[in-house]
């Protein structure tokens, strides 16, 4: 956050709880570093889910591609199984 905005917004929180400009300050960092430390985790997760459903349709795709093949190979014209 720039140096301007952090200013002013210390100004605002302490004329509306009663703070001292530094308490004001102080309480901005925590939540502003609260801020940062949950958007990590979010990134984090929704990372891990585009990660594991990519997985799941790379299984997806090779089950259905086994699940048909073996249908052919199987079925009642086994003259089209490439095997």
């Amino acid at each position: 956050m720039p140096a301007d905005d952090a200013t002013y917004l210390s100004t605002l929180v302490a004329l509306r709880t009663g703070l001292s400009q530094p308490s004001a300050q102080d309480r901005i960092t925590a939540v502003t570093d609260k801020m940062r430390h949950d958007a990590d985790v979010a990134r984090k997760a929704g990372a891990a889910l585009a990660l594991f459903t990519g997985l799941s349709l790379l299984i997806g795709a090779f089950i259905a591609c086994t699940a048909g093949l073996w249908a052919v190979c199987n079925g009642t014209n086994i003259s089209l199984c490439p095997l």
